[in-house]
């Protein structure tokens, strides 16, 4: 590797955050706790990465085996699950989102209003099903809509 396995992990993941955990992105913002989060993060698979680089294999499928256990505990993503939920039963909203380059600010809104049934329901997976934690989303992603002025319908 032209980069240690340590350094290669770090970038990963802040981009795996970036892209899946915005949410978690805004409270790292400040770089030294970002950092801390990452060498954290980092530190706790030291032993797992030592043991992929003795094991002389491939830069490549040491990358592929580092990035399950690095991205355990930030998926599934529940940023992408509001993206879902409103690519899915508000497809006209999300569509507009996406034209004015909002749907990142909307769904961490959602995200945050959408908290209390996260907690509420077991949340196992990025694609909604028809269970009690997707209507109960739909609902509040309706309340919150109409209460911004944005519902719709």
């Amino acid at each position: 590797m032209q980069i240690s396995l340590s350094e290669w992990a770090k970038g990963y993941l802040w981009c795996f955050i970036r892209m899946n955990n915005p949410e978690l992105a805004v409270e790292l913002e400040d770089v030294s706790t970002r950092n801390a989060y990452l060498d954290a993060k980092v530190t706790l698979l030291k032993d797992y990465f030592d043991e992929l680089l003795a094991r002389n294999i491939a830069d490549e499928v040491i990358e592929e085996l580092a990035v399950k256990p690095l991205t355990a505990d930030l998926v599934p993503s529940r940023y992408n699950y509001i993206l879902n939920v409103l690519r899915r039963q508000f497809p006209s909203l999300f569509k507009k989102l996406q034209h004015s380059g909002h749907t990142k600010l909307t769904a961490l809104e959602l995200l945050k209003a959408c908290e209390p049934d996260f907690q509420k329901y077991v949340f196992e997976s990025e694609i909604p099903r028809c269970d009690r934690l997707y209507y109960a989303t739909v609902l509040r992603i309706m309340q919150h809509l109409e209460s911004s002025g944005s519902a719709p319908c």
